[in-house]
């Protein structure tokens, strides 16, 4: 939580800053979907979002687009689901989707599933520039930022880190 001024030397900030639970938002999230409920009990939650990276790919190729993350134009994810650790410091945020609707035509459930988890990935990111941008609000510049580390399971998610970059 954070940042602190004066938290563990004088006239300086402590800067940790994290989003809690945020693999365990994505996982909860795929596995609500039909893509995985056949195999929530064993499939890995690697192997779950290797799926869902898969299935956007070709969902992206059907509609024409020219990259997945055009997907979620219209789908809006607060992640805060377990209260929000930075920015804002407030346990008692909940999250929430918004511009969900029902499978129609060609989309499916599992498409659903796919593109509610990939806006979600992107929340999380929009997050993670929130973080960085109330840093720069408390009189800080980027100079001092010299390495951004993302930990976790999710530290090995090419889509999740290619939505951070």
């Amino acid at each position: 939580w954070g940042p602190y001024y004066n938290a563990m030397v004088p006239g300086t900030y402590l800067n940790e800053a994290g989003q809690s639970s945020a693999g365990q938002l994505l996982d909860a999230l795929a596995k609500r979907g039909v893509l995985c409920k056949e195999n929530v009990s064993t499939e890995t939650s690697f192997a779950r979002a290797e799926r869902l990276r898969s299935r956007l790919t070709q969902l992206a190729v059907s509609k024409g687009l020219a990259d997945p993350a055009l997907l979620t134009a219209n789908i809006h994810v607060d992640p805060d689901f377990r209260g929000n650790r930075s920015p804002w410091a407030d346990p008692q945020r909940r999250g929430s989707l918004i511009g969900l609707g029902l499978p129609l035509g060609d989309d499916s459930e599992e498409d659903h599933t796919a593109v509610i988890w990939l806006a979600a990935c992107q929340a999380l990111a929009y997050q993670t520039r929130g973080i960085i941008e109330n840093l720069r609000v408390a009189k800080h510049n980027d100079s001092w930022i010299r390495q951004i580390v993302v930990s976790g399971g999710l530290a090995n998610d090419p889509l999740y880190l290619s939505a951070h970059a």
